[in-house]
Order: structure tokens, then C-alpha cells, then sequence
């Protein structure tokens, strides 16, 4: 049977086409309602076909940045990109469309001029007709209607620019051959022997992002049969292939070969196009961090001040309570204490209910299975679950064929995934990969890791995560206690260059700690009350809060 992908951005959408195609389809557990995460299930699943909806379908779309003020034919650009790259990368990948759009769309003109040839554009369709269609081998009559004239002159300007996933493949091959060209003249210059190193990379591995950044390293040399026959041309070296060497030079620096200092300092002046970066990570280039990158950052630290420290430049925010959702990013933030009983449970359990409650946004927590199963006791004090509900964590372990459809336990616009057993659960990666796919039904997800980040679940959360809120207690015996966390989040700072968001928790701003956080929370006193009440102490006492949440507010934007 062939394999099925779900990537329209909508859960109503996915269930209903799951039910009627899996009568003929093998339909994939993975359902991707973001672009950043389609590369990561096509890698993983490797589908035959895939279904893309034009509207809801996440992209993401900021009007500040350039050549983006008309958000709907952006998306447009965005959806050919990632169809030419797919055809680029896998042309036997069938791709069903799904939108409401009118014969004579330039649009649709160009989906048929990139090979699509599956486009339901009407506001309703016959399922079992569709299932039909996409049994048989794709049909050109079945779309020859749309076709217009000129649609490709109005979009082929706006495709294959910096960042975009077609021009990158493009100049990945370019970029392999000039890297040998590269290496072939630095060791021809060399007049000592070379020692090859038994770890060097062949000459089709590509750069690593921070190697071009800061430099490669010394040791790494040409492929080891590029070395060998290199040696063997220097027993051979006469003053008229000096001569010719300095030609090939002058030939490389025409041609705009760059060494790798000169391309560091480039990257540092202006942004450019990394082709080296692999294809999944540039989904989402349109925000990437490394754009507002002003200065080369020092490593994360939370034993020392560090005045030269510079972090990404935080959204710009407005500070009114009219905050609305679509100007909330798609963000996946893993939210974790740096020591036991810092209170990243206590800190979640409130700014998700300062997230809907004033501001109406949807947020979505995940539990992280433990033998404390503290947010399914704090979700049934306040609303006892439905008769259906079942824990996730327990239905992809024992019947993943209805994991999908779980009913969700939502409270004031806020989707709780707890954990209900006290028991470890042990996952596989492809279980939390799903998990986590799963819970993101809001346009914000929170995965609550507590102090144990050694767990499955939190090893592919830290993964895959837009950024990391750290909560912290103010002692400095727990921090000397916390080096094996500190060297996590050095890690997943040299790695993703995440934001990595500090929390104080029962902070005493009086105090001279050595170290200030991004927020810091007071101990409050009315706690105890909130917990007899069974209820988040932001409803009882919202104004003790508000202030510090609105700083985190812009990481959200």
C-alpha cells in the first residue's frame, strides 16, 4: 500500500481525510501542521503522496521583513518552493492539493506547471471520489482547465532567492565543488608532507553552519584520494608548475572561491545564503535567528556576569492588551527547572492561563511521563476529564492505531496533555517524535521536562525545540549542583542557537546574586490558597504576575 502524509495544517482536515483514505492508503501517524517539520516526517515516513492545504497549512509570515507584504501570495511562493524542492529531491512524490480557489487562478496555473496534477479546488468534493482519483496514476486532463497564460511570469521573479529551499539545492552541488576546488589548491601550496588524519571527512561532506562561522579547523584535510594523488603530482613539481599553480590561482579568485576566513568575516557583515545548512533546517528561513545575529555570542553561562554577552535580538512588542493570535509565532518551547522543585510546573500552570485569559491565546502543555504525575492531579482539580479522555502517553504505547484520535482535555482555551500513571513510561524516538506532533494543536506548545532531561521524550523536545525557558531558584548551592544541565544548555546553544529564556522563580530581587534572570517571580504567598481552590493562582491573583509575563510575552512574536 502506498503511504499517505497529512500536511494541511488542520486537525478537522486530517481526520477526515485519514478516515476515508486509510480504507485504501497506508496514512501516517505523523501529521505536520507547520513547514519547519515537514522535511523531518518526509525523512522519516518517506511518503508516496502528500496533501498540502493553501490556508492552513502553518508558514510562517512577517510583514516587516522584505519582499513579505502581501502575506497570501507569499504563502503562494512558498507552497512552488517547496514543490520544486520536493520534485528536486524525489520527483516519484505525488502531491494532493487542497484549496478554495476559481478556474483561471494563476496560482493553480502553477501548480499544474510544477507537476501537480491532484488540486481540489472547490469548497466541497466527494471523498470517496477523491480516494478514487488518487488510486489511479495522476492525470494531466484532470487539471488541463486550470492552466493560464503568463501565471509563471508573475511568480518566477519572487522564486529561487536567498533562502529558499529550490535555489539552496541548487548551489549545494555548486557549493561541494568549490569547496574540493578549495582544498586542492591549499594542499598543492603546502610543501611539507601531509598527515592525514584518520577522521577527516571525504570531499562530499559539507561544512558545518558554526565551522564557516568561526573557521574549520586545521586538521581537517581533502578526501584521502584527493591527498594521495596530490603527494604523488609533488614529486613531479617543477618551476613551471609553480608557474601554472599561480595561474589556477588567479582562475579560483575570478571565480569568487572563497577561503573560509574570508567567508566568515562576509557572514559576519551581511546575510547570506548558507549552503551548507541542511535542506529541513531552512524551512523556516524567512525568521531564522542567525539573520539577527549582530555580534558573535559567548557561551551560555549562569556562573558569572558577563557584560560582552549578546543575545538575539528579542520581537519588537507592543505593549496593549490586544495581542492577537496570528501574531503569535508557531513556536515549540521546552520549559525545564535547573534544578529539582525550581517550579517550571508552577511557572506553566499560570502563563498559560495569562496566555488565554487575557490576551486569548491558545497553548498547548505536554506532560513528560514520571513517577509524579502532578499536571493530571493539578487539570482534575479544576475540571474533572471527559468520560473519553485517555492518556496519551499510555494510547502510543498500547494502541498507536487510534493515537490520533484521542479526545483532547482543554480548560480555558488551554490543551493539557498529562501523564495519568505514575509509572515510567519508556518511549521510542518515533513514540515522541509523535507526542510531540501530536500536542501541537495551538499556535504555542509547552513541553513541561521538570529536572529530567535524560528521558526520550525530553532528549527529542531539546531536539527540535524553537527555544528553551530555564527556571531557576536563587541558590547558588543549586547552581554549582546544575553543571551537568549547564553543559546541556551550552550545547543546545552552540547547536540551535536557541533562545534560551531564564526564569527566577521565588526570586528576592534585593539580593545580590551574581546572576539576573530575564523574569524573575517573587515567593508568593497566596499559593497555598490558589492550591486549596484547585485553581491557577493568576485567576486569583492576576496583577502579582501580569507585569513580568508581558517581558515574555515578545518571545512569543
Amino acid at each position: 500500500m502506498k503511504r499517505v502524509v497529512l500536511a494541511m495544517g488542520n486537525e478537522e482536515f486530517h481526520t477526515i481525510f485519514r478516515k476515508f483514505l486509510r480504507e485504501k492508503f497506508l496514512v501516517s501517524m505523523n501529521e505536520v501542521f507547520n513547514s519547519q517539520y515537514l522535511m523531518d516526517v518526509i525523512e522519516e515516513d518517506n511518503p508516496d503522496i502528500i496533501f498540502f492545504h493553501d490556508k492552513h497549512f502553518g508558514i510562517a509570515y512577517d510583514p516587516d521583513e522584505e519582499n513579505q507584504s502581501d502575506e497570501k501570495f507569499y504563502r503562494e511562493t512558498k507552497f512552488l518552493d517547496i514543490i520544486e524542492y520536493l520534485r528536486q529531491e524525489n520527483d516519484n512524490i505525488r502531491i494532493g492539493f487542497v484549496c478554495e480557489r476559481t478556474p483561471g487562478d494563476p496560482f493553480l496555473s502553477e501548480l499544474v506547471n510544477n507537476n501537480v496534477l491532484d488540486i481540489f479546488y472547490t469548497n466541497s468534493f466527494d471523498m470517496p471520489q477523491l480516494v478514487e482519483q488518487m488510486s489511479l496514476p495522476p492525470k494531466y486532463s484532470n487539471v488541463a482547465h486550470l492552466k493560464v497564460e503568463n501565471s509563471n511570469a508573475i511568480y518566477k521573479p519572487h522564486l529561487f532567492q536567498e533562502g529558499s529551499l529550490s535555489l539552496q539545492n541548487i548551489l549545494n552541488q555548486e557549493t561541494e565543488e568549490n569547496i574540493q576546488t578549495d582544498e586542492i589548491i591549499k594542499g598543492n601550496n603546502e610543501k611539507e608532507s601531509i598527515a592525514i588524519d584518520e577522521s577527516n571527512t571525504t570531499a562530499q561532506e559539507k561544512v558545518g553552519f558554526f565551522s564557516k562561522i568561526f573557521g574549520r579547523k586545521k586538521s581537517k584535510q581533502p578526501a584521502e584520494e584527493l591527498i594521495e594523488e596530490d603527494v604523488n603530482k609533488k614529486e613531479e613539481i617543477t618551476e613551471e608548475c609553480n608557474e601554472k599553480e599561480d595561474t589556477v590561482k588567479e582562475i579560483a579568485a575570478a571565480t569568487s572561491v572563497i577561503e573560509p576566513q574570508s567567508l566568515t568575516e562576509e557572514i559576519e557583515k551581511e546575510s547570506i545564503v548558507d549552503t551548507n545548512i541542511e535542506a529541513e533546517t531552512l524551512l523556516n528561513d524567512e525568521e531564522s535567528r542567525t539573520k539577527k545575529l549582530q555580534t558573535k555570542r559567548k557561551t551560555f553561562s549562569f556562573f558569572k556576569k558577563d557584560k560582552d554577552h549578546i543575545d538575539l535580538e528579542p520581537p519588537t512588542f507592543n505593549g496593549s492588551n490586544s495581542t492577537h493570535r496570528n501574531e503569535i509565532k508557531n513556536y515549540l518551547i521546552a520549559v525545564v527547572s535547573l534544578t529539582p522543585g525550581a517550579g517550571s510546573t508552577f511557572f506553566l500552570h499560570n502563563f498559560t492561563r495569562y496566555l488565554s485569559l487575557e490576551h486569548g491565546i491558545t497553548s498547548s502543555i505536554l506532560d513528560t511521563p514520571s513517577k509524579f504525575p502532578i499536571w493530571y492531579h493539578l487539570a482534575c482539580a479544576e475540571q474533572e476529564p471527559h468520560e473519553f479522555w485517555e492518556d496519551v502517553h499510555c494510547v502510543i504505547k498500547e494502541r498507536p492505531e487510534t493515537f490520533a484520535h484521542t479526545p483532547k482535555w482543554n480548560i480555558d482555551n488551554t490543551f493539557f496533555f498529562p501523564c495519568e500513571t505514575d509509572k515510567d513510561i519508556e518511549l521510542t524516538t518515533l513514540q515522541a517524535k509523535e507526542l510531540i506532533y501530536h500536542s501541537r494543536l495551538a499556535p504555542t506548545t509547552f513541553v513541561d521536562l521538570s529536572h529530567s532531561w535524560d528521558n526520550t521524550l525530553a532528549k527529542e523536545t531539546l531536539a527540535i525545540c524553537d527555544q528553551v525557558w530555564v527556571i531557576t531558584e536563587q541558590n547558588r548551592q543549586a547552581f554549582k549542583a546544575a553543571k551537568l544541565h549547564h553543559k546541556e544548555l551550552q550545547g543546545i546553544e552552540l547547536r540551535k542557537e536557541d533562545i534560551i529564556v531564564t526564569i527566577g522563580n521565588k526570586w528576592n530581587r534585593s539580593l545580590d546574586f551574581g546572576f539576573e534572570p530575564t523574569v524573575s517571580l517573587p515567593y508568593f504567598d497566596s499559593q497555598p490558597e490558589a492550591s486549596l481552590k484547585g485553581i491557577p493562582l493568576y485567576k486569583i491573583r492576576p496583577k502579582l504576575m501580569k507585569q513580568e509575563f508581558d517581558k515574555l510575552l515578545k518571545y512569543l512574536k
